[in-house]
């Protein structure tokens, strides 16, 4: 059976991180599922670049389980998954069961407000690198770190 992904867009995230990573999940036979996080509708990411997710959140979590939760970058969209409670609620349980959750870019702020993974190595733009460290984290300069089942990608 193909594994099942869940990448999570909302309004601000760097459209390259979301438009690729769903284009080579997908050319890799993973059942992708782009959700949008504040809906169904057209999304504004971080360079103007307007993306239609195939769903909204919450009708994406009917589909459940995920092989991962994958958050795409760009630091108004990390910042909106970061404030999200669902998005909490999903990366914790992910986490809690070994999953793979993962996060480009920025993305990976989102884990400091929802406690994912804190003290683990990760990486991130460096612009946020103090963002990580003052968070919990042993930060990394590596531009690909996985930890158990936390992937942070820059």
């Amino acid at each position: 059976m193909a594994k099942r992904a869940l990448i999570i867009l909302a309004e601000g995230a760097e459209e390259m991180e979301t438009v690729i990573t769903v284009d080579v999940l997908r050319r890799g036979n993973v059942n992708v599922t782009l959700a949008g996080l504040a809906g169904k509708d057209t999304v504004l990411c971080s360079r103007n670049v307007k993306v239609v997710p195939d769903t909204d959140l919450s009708s994406a979590l009917k589909e459940a389980p995920f092989d991962a939760v994958i958050l795409p970058g760009g630091l108004k969209g990390a910042e909106a998954l970061a404030n999200a409670e669902i998005v909490g609620q999903i990366l914790r349980d992910h986490f809690a069961q070994g999953k793979l959750v993962a996060a480009v870019c920025a993305g990976p702020t989102a884990f400091i407000g929802h406690g994912i993974g804190k003290g683990k190595r990760v990486t991130s733009h460096p612009s946020v690198k103090d963002k990580m460290v003052a968070g919990g984290y042993e930060y990394s300069e590596y531009r690909v770190v996985t930890v158990l089942a936390l992937l942070a990608l820059f």
